[in-house]
């Protein structure tokens, strides 16, 4: 598409304008404030509504003015040769009430015509859709700075795509080597599902195995060491030794009993039979006891570790809303500072007048023609409308409602500090308790249990005594003797516990240190399959990037983002090439690059669908040197200070 001629009548300050293009690229020249920008508007008005900068409530309208008609019109040739003449019309409507012989005004409407006939909006829009496609690729094909900066990423994203190809991730799998070896599709698969993980989804999965891993690795160390500090000391002595040693002195105790008990009644036997097993009670209560104790130290340190973990976790978490609430003072602090300065800024501008005085020549002081004086009135009305307006503008951003949201968000983050401030005193609090009952355990000869079995032994050692007076006072030798033959056995049942605890301590530490490789092993797979997520990644973005740059000239396309846990997200930046070969972000970038970098964008684009419309661009003094291209219309709009009216040169043929 060509555009042949565009003609302005009204148009925001200018009052006729006619510029014969004849389909060619062309320079126009002029003043700032001469009308270079309005042309711009004209021709995107006329296209889509919208003005050159894409913003929404444009009006063609000349400020001050009324009941006049605002006009753009085009004759625009299309690929086939044809020419289409297109015209809108804005203009005031006036009505008259009912009663009254006054109009009064009552909005704006537009007309459309092609060719000269009055056409329906619809039937405008649809035959310009026809022609050069619609509202979203006529801004990407005439405003060069509307792909790369105003388009939202992810439709860049979708649009550099569609017209380069995607890459899936089997494809992806299918052409890296090491993946394919790896079985990486495999892994990917849901267990017990017909589907497969995304290769973002299965990272996640992995680090979070990981992570888990690598906390149980860390506890197996201490875990070891309480294991290993359980162990009773059995240096010097015999397993062996201390069994015969048993067995003897029981046969010892035995054959006292057979003596005494020749010698006692029957009460006086099964008093002894009861004292025989409250003892041997009381060696396996001194034998759980000891197991138990290890165990019961070993479950609260795991607990206290789990609370000084939460303690930690929550203290990060109180840092970090401190970290938040500071920052969200700060920008109260700047935006009611800024919301005064925009007030002062508004109520200035606001106040000023047209000053008479203005209307005369500096140099000469003659006033000036009614005309001149006119368009200097407009212009000085256009620029406090469009200063008060963008004063507006930034004032959104520093509102009362958007102050109050952010004071609203302070106190929920001190609620919040509150709250967590109370967790992790009741936690602190929790840990100095149980610090405590691990430093003091009861020696086994305090417990309730130790002192009930002993008394039940002294109580029927009384009884026995009671009972058998005159026999005791004969066997007295042998009762003393049996008692410290069994005071020896029990010293020695308790040194023969001491291996059990010891043998099930030791089995302990082997069973950690075997959970310890098992933990190591899949710690080390964990790694593995978060490596072939990366080297899937690569081979991703090498894929994407080859499609989608061999497209573009001078241009990078920056499509992924690397995060902090090591995966990627999407994203899509444009990148320029700068003089010392860098790829500078276009945000970052001279105006020259940008505009270059958008009328490469724009070739591409017109290149991929096959259609080509004339492109503006604005500003274009900014480029000593813009890059042209096969079969695209530029029409630059050059700042001249010399020419006080617009003029056009159009490009040698």
């Amino acid at each position: 598409m060509k555009l042949i001629t565009l003609t302005l009548d009204n148009f925001q300050g200018v009052t006729h304008a006619e510029f014969d293009f004849s389909g060619q690229s062309c320079s126009i020249y002029g003043d700032n404030a001469t009308g270079k920008t309005t042309v711009f508007n004209a021709f995107t008005w006329l296209l889509f509504d919208k003005a050159s900068t894409g913003a929404k409530n444009f009006s063609p309208k000349t400020t001050g003015t009324h009941e006049l008609d605002y006009s753009a019109s085009a004759v625009i040739q299309a690929d086939d040769g044809s020419q289409v003449g297109l015209r809108k019309v804005f203009h005031e409507v006036y009505k008259k009430k009912r009663g009254s012989a006054e109009r009064e005004f009552s909005g704006h409407t537009t007309d459309y015509f092609i060719d000269g006939v009055p056409t329906p909006a619809g039937d405008f829009k649809a035959k310009i859709q026809t022609m050069v496609g619609d509202e979203e690729q006529l801004k990407m094909l005439t405003m060069p700075d509307y792909f790369p900066e105003k388009l939202a990423w992810q439709d860049r994203r979708k649009i550099l795509l569609d017209i380069c190809g995607d890459v899936s991730d089997l494809d992806v799998i299918h052409h890296t080597k090491e993946l394919v070896d790896a079985k990486f599709e495999q892994m990917l698969q849901v267990p017990g599902a017909d589907r497969s993980y995304t290769v973002d989804e299965f990272r996640k999965i992995t680090m979070a195995t990981r992570k888990k891993i690598n906390t149980e690795l860390d506890t197996v160390p201490e875990r070891i060491d309480e294991a290993q500090k359980a162990i009773p000391d059995t240096d010097g002595m015999s397993l062996e030794d201390l069994k015969a040693k048993k067995d003897s002195i029981e046969g010892e105790i035995n054959t006292l009993d057979m003596e005494q008990r020749m010698q006692t009644t029957d009460a006086t036997s099964e008093i002894m039979t009861q004292i025989s097993n409250a003892r041997a009670e009381l060696a396996e209560s001194r034998n759980a006891y000891a197991a138990s104790v290890a165990k019961e130290n070993e479950g609260k340190t795991s607990q206290l570790r789990q609370m000084q973990e939460q303690i930690r976790e929550k203290q990060k978490q109180a840092f970090e809303l401190r970290g938040s609430i500071s920052q969200i003072d700060f920008d109260i602090n700047s935006m009611e500072q800024k919301r005064e300065s925009l007030i002062s800024e508004y109520k200035e501008e606001a106040s000023k007048v047209w000053n008479d005085d203005d209307a005369v020549c500096p140099t000469c002081h003659r006033p000036y023609d009614p005309d001149k004086v006119d368009e200097m009135h407009q212009a000085f009305n256009l620029r406090r409308s469009q200063h008060l307006e963008d004063i507006n503008r930034r004032g959104k951003a520093c509102s009362k409602t958007a102050i109050q949201e952010l004071k609203d968000k302070a106190s929920e983050e001190l609620k919040k500090l509150g709250k967590l401030t109370s967790e992790i005193k009741q936690i602190q609090d929790t840990v100095t308790e149980l610090s405590r009952a691990l430093t003091e355990v009861p020696d086994f000869t305090t417990t309730k249990e130790y002192l009930a079995i002993s008394a039940r032994i002294i109580s029927l050692q009384n009884s026995m005594a009671d009972s058998s007076q005159a026999s005791q006072k004969a066997s007295g030798d042998r009762m003393q003797a049996i008692a410290q033959k069994k005071a020896q056995l029990e010293a020695i049942e308790s040194k023969i516990a001491s291996f059990t605890v010891k043998e099930r301590q030791e089995k302990r530490i082997e069973e950690l240190k075997a959970s310890q490789r098992t933990l190591a092993e899949a710690f080390e797979e964990a790694e593995y399959r978060i490596h072939l997520c990366d080297v899937f990644t690569k081979a991703k973005v090498s894929l994407l990037d080859q499609r989608i740059n061999s497209r573009f000239k001078t241009l990078r396309f920056k499509l992924f983002e690397e995060q902090l846990n090591g995966g990627v997200t999407d994203c899509c930046e444009v990148m320029i090439p700068s003089p010392d070969g860098r790829m500078v972000q276009y945000a970052f970038a001279n105006n020259a690059s940008k505009i270059n970098a958008g009328l490469e964008i724009i070739h591409t684009l017109s290149t991929a669908w096959n259609l080509w419309i004339p492109v503006m661009v604005d500003n274009a003094e900014a480029v000593t040197h813009l890059t042209e291209y096969p079969g695209m219309q530029i029409i630059r709009l050059v700042v001249s200070e010399k020419d006080k009216k617009l003029r056009m040169e159009l490009d040698a043929a």
